[in-house]
């Protein structure tokens, strides 16, 4: 009542509080007082002292205990009804009138029961041999149920789960009683000891199934199972997070799935160079498990994990067969294969049904997302050997192309002017011949000195991209004698970022370098636009194109073309698309935030 429905120790002044809880105080004392009365005296009626007394101890402890009790009934309307009227929520008024009538129509009729103002006019609180006092136990068993309905205490005290038992407990065995004694079973006397023995077995079995049927008891997945579900998956989750080392992760998966989802076996493989290779098992198995599967295996695996049980049809399913392994899960992210999970039976037996299955497919997300950022991670550690790598390459590549180029016309520079000055004293004619042809060779060899610093640092991007552009596309037609088409709008530079010009220019470079080495093309259309304030652009060729396994192999040797201009567009928050098949061209597409967006 002084809870319910609003606490009102937090409407009260500092200064009333003090008689607010000396009044509880009180209340409280006086109530533990009477109790203790009241069972005393029925102690010492069971034991045989029929006096008055006695009589008078009981029958002061128990009216008062009743009157008591109608005064907190009568406390918690009267705030029902306060709030019926006076609540700021209109929802809340209307659920106080509720309850307010509902009180009314219950209480009422039940005092005037067990008080005897019916026309049964009883004489005493019995009816036959039915204690009707018991029947008030309803009314409080009924205000824990609307508090605990509308959950005004939080957390709930103890007291909300363990009185409603012993009131339950009471009224069970009170019936249970009654109904031994009115059909003769029991004498009268030995009344009390069955009501003792039915409370107390009604009250342990109560206690009992209520543990164990919380969400940590033996019936907590059947009676709890989202809660069961999320605790697993949260558990599991902490787990792999704990592993500090994410190169260790893989190996660390299986061990937890048995640990966590309470499993007798599992194994984990990863999706790498075309093949899933065995990274995790754990638990017994009876056969070794194949350290490679191929991919053609994961295809026929459906989306959602798979009950190898039902799947006795499909004989193209990996461990077709194997009665260790209950389920599969195909491990994806974005349709890309990422790995695959063979589960075995849980270690209690119990059957993966249904939502089961969910939650297996909730943790293969998890899974998946840990294994693909463990990949990212090792990946991200070896930028920096291929950085290396890449920039050895580009070093040895310049120093091949000097060496041929410039370095050779420098050595024979001397020898030429040696002829010349030897020819200008016998043949002028001659002498001017080779002074004319050392002059078109060094012409020659400086427009590639200068090609090669184009290509290292292009300086003439710090006045227009699109002249930069332009010229590059220039360079290339000369090079490689193709048709190569640029389209460029006329607004691009005021909105071309001036942070995104050289990675734009590099990829449409490396692009172009990439067609003219591989593509064995005749067309190249190069187009840039601006489109609600994002630059695309577009890089096509009708050339030879490539496979996924091409450029796989060719990542594996070391090329680094492709992930470097994905790279360079990503990290100006872009998107870089690629897509080549055999015989049908290549077509590189994406875009990248405008000068707007990017600020």
């Amino acid at each position: 009542a002084l809870l319910f429905p609003r606490p009102l120790m937090s409407q009260l002044r500092p200064q009333t509080r003090r008689l607010y809880v000396l009044g509880l105080q009180i209340l409280y004392g006086s109530g533990m007082v009477l109790s203790l009365c009241y069972i005393l005296s029925k102690i010492l009626f069971w034991r045989g002292f029929d006096i008055d007394i006695v009589e008078a101890l009981d029958r002061t402890a128990f009216y008062t205990l009743n009157r008591f009790m109608a005064l907190s009934y009568l406390a918690f309307m009267a705030r029902l009804g306060l709030a019926a009227f006076t609540d700021a929520s209109p929802r809340h008024r209307r659920e106080a009138m509720l309850l307010f009538i509902g009180m009314v129509i219950y209480i009422l009729p039940m005092y005037t029961l067990v008080g005897g103002a019916l026309p049964y006019k009883l004489p005493s609180s019995y009816w036959g041999t039915l204690h009707l006092n018991y029947l008030l136990l309803a009314v409080p068993i009924m205000l824990c149920t609307i508090i605990l309905r509308y959950k005004t205490f939080r957390p709930l005290p103890v007291l909300f789960t363990i009185v409603p038992l012993l009131m339950i407990s009471a009224l069970l065995a009170n019936a249970q009683t009654t109904l031994a004694i009115y059909m003769e079973l029991v004498p009268d006397t030995q009344g009390v000891f069955l009501f003792l023995t039915g409370f107390g077995l009604v009250l342990s079995s109560s206690v009992l199934w209520n543990y164990q049927s919380s969400w940590r008891g033996f019936f907590g997945r059947l009676l709890h199972w989202e809660r069961t579900t999320l605790d697993d998956v949260k558990r599991f989750g902490e787990g792999l997070l704990a592993q500090q080392d994410l190169a260790t992760l893989p190996a660390a998966t299986a061990p937890a799935l048995c640990s966590y989802l309470q499993l007798e076996r599992a194994a984990v493989w990863v999706w790498r160079d075309e093949l899933f290779e065995l990274v995790s098992q754990a638990g017994g198995w009876s056969q070794p498990l194949p350290t490679e599967l191929k991919q053609p295996s994961f295809e026929r695996l459906p989306d959602r994990p798979l009950r190898l049980a039902q799947s006795n049809h499909r004989t193209s399913i990996p461990f077709h067969g194997r009665p260790e392994i209950e389920v599969l899960v195909a491990l994806r992210v974005t349709a890309e294969p990422v790995g695959l999970l063979a589960l075995g039976k849980r270690w209690d037996e119990a059957v993966f049904d249904e939502r089961d299955l969910d939650t297996i497919a909730l943790i293969g997300q998890q899974v998946a997302l840990f294994l693909l950022s463990a990949r990212q991670i090792e990946s991200l550690r070896q930028v920096p050997q291929q950085l290396s790598e890449v920039q050895e390459r580009e070093r040895n590549r310049l120093a091949q192309e000097l060496h041929d180029t410039t370095e050779q016309f420098l050595g024979r520079l001397p020898f030429t002017l040696e002829e010349v000055r030897i020819e200008l004293r016998e043949n002028s004619a001659t002498a001017e011949r080779l002074l004319h042809d050392c002059l078109a060779e060094i012409d020659q060899e400086a427009r590639t000195l200068r090609r090669i610093r184009h290509a290292m640092a292009p300086i003439q991007l710090e006045h227009g991209f699109t002249p930069a552009l332009e010229r590059l596309v220039e360079n290339f037609k000369t090079r490689t004698e193709l048709n190569c088409v640029l389209t460029l709008p006329d607004n691009l530079e005021e909105h071309l970022p001036p942070v995104a010009r050289l990675p734009l220019y590099r990829v449409i470079q490396q692009a172009l370098d990439n067609i003219a080495e591989h593509a064995a093309a005749s067309q190249v259309d190069i187009s840039l636009g601006v489109v609600e304030g994002t630059i695309t652009f577009q890089i096509t060729d009708n050339g030879r194109g490539s496979s996924i396994e091409e450029r796989s192999r060719a990542q594996a040797t070391g090329s680094f073309g492709l992930k470097s201009m994905s790279a360079r567009i990503q990290n100006l928050r872009g998107e870089f698309l690629f897509e080549s098949s055999p015989g049908k061209g290549t077509t590189i597409t994406g875009w990248l935030p405008g000068e707007a967006e990017l600020d």
